[in-house]
């Protein structure tokens, strides 16, 4: 049952980054964040494709990670370690590039 939630939240998350790369994200923020008067919404379009951009990469990450954990973490109990390590520093990173770009 684990491994099948695996390749959900890998598609769903793989998903989430194409939306982002293509352009579409903004749909999908506003999904989380859909308050009227986000001040997202007046930013300069080259700003909104570098801060989808970044979210993209960040929830395109997480979806590797998932994939590895959805083909290795059975039968190597330690990769579940090295995944949540990995998420960890993915997270820290994403919040260092959005503090310091927005």
């Amino acid at each position: 049952m684990a491994e099948l939630f695996n390749w959900f939240l890998a598609i769903a998350l793989g998903a989430i980054s194409i939306a982002m790369f293509i352009g579409k994200g903004d749909a999908v923020l506003d999904l989380f964040d859909g308050k009227k008067d986000n001040p997202r919404k007046r930013w300069p379009e080259e700003k909104r494709k570098k801060f989808n951009r970044g979210i993209g990469y960040f929830t395109g990450a997480l979806a590797i990670a998932e994939v590895v954990m959805g083909l290795f973490s059975r039968r190597y109990p330690l990769v579940t370690l090295g995944v949540f390590i990995f998420m960890i520093v993915a997270i820290f990173m994403i919040f260092q590039y959005i503090k310091k770009n927005f």
